[in-house]
């Protein structure tokens, strides 16, 4: 209404571009040269979640759990994915992350799903987290983290959910560990690092998803 800019959060930058989200949904990108604008386009819905830009695909997770490919030249729509967003979620998406030609995100229905980077269509989906309990708030099973990708193996964590290693070649879910976090892991060559949503930080076996130990947090 008032003609500003309300930016949502979503800011990146690759392949010569910085790219802003709106609230409203429109993705603004600028030189990185001299600041002079590219082009505008929108999405369906606000953008938290920074943009991730690779070669000639900009890629975006809007928050009503849409995600977009958008040629980085112009703007133009290449593909779209639909996902259900539960009516109560966490405030906060998933950053999508791209691997070999695959976009991997957490989805706000508990789910981590790969794309095609090149038209958008589903390679596997893997369940990570099941909204269980009887009020909405009890079945949030929000992704929000960016999973982390070690040796072919993506790990996330769901609210009210599980800590989770898959398979990115094929979306098989290698272990789960009951553990609930809205922030995302740490992966170092041995070890799965969470923080749960007790404020308790785990160490997990990475191989295994074995609890190696626990540290209350630190007044």
């Amino acid at each position: 209404g008032d003609g500003q800019i309300r930016f949502a959060g979503g800011l990146a930058k690759g392949e010569g571009l910085i790219l802003f989200g709106t609230r409203e949904g429109e993705v603004i990108t600028l030189s990185l040269d001299d600041g002079s604008e590219r082009w505008r386009a929108w999405v369906s819905s606000e953008i938290i979640a920074p943009p991730v830009v690779v070669g000639d695909t900009v890629v975006i997770h809007a928050n009503d759990g849409r995600i977009f490919g958008l040629n980085a030249a112009d703007g133009k729509r290449l593909w779209i994915y639909e996902s259900t967003v539960p009516t109560l979620s966490l405030r906060g998406n998933s950053m999508p992350l791209i691997n070999e030609g695959q976009v991997i995100v957490g989805l706000a229905n508990g789910s981590v799903v790969a794309l095609s980077l090149r038209d958008g269509k589903v390679l596997w989906e893997a369940v990570v987290a099941v909204p269980e309990g009887r009020s909405e708030l009890e079945r949030i099973v929000d992704i929000d983290g960016t999973p982390v990708i070690k040796d072919g193996i993506a790990y996330v964590a769901a609210y009210h959910g599980r800590v989770a290693a898959i398979s990115v070649a094929t979306g098989r879910v290698l272990w789960t560990r009951d553990m609930s976090s809205y922030h995302g892991v740490v992966v170092d060559k041995d070890q799965v690092y969470v923080a749960d949503d007790q404020d308790k930080l785990w160490a997990l076996e990475r191989h295994s998803g074995a609890v190696l130990w626990r540290q209350e947090a630190v007044e």
